[in-house]
């Protein structure tokens, strides 16, 4: 993805990591989601 030429800056790559952390373990969304969203 980072390499594919797509529309997007840096930032936005690191949300949408971000977001995928939080559906993968969302038994810590209490702690570290609200931060991110």
């Amino acid at each position: 993805m980072l390499d594919s030429g797509a529309r997007g800056s840096k930032e936005q790559i690191r949300q949408l990591s971000g977001m995928r952390g939080l559906m993968a373990k969302p038994q810590k969304a209490g702690a570290e989601g609200g931060q991110i969203i």
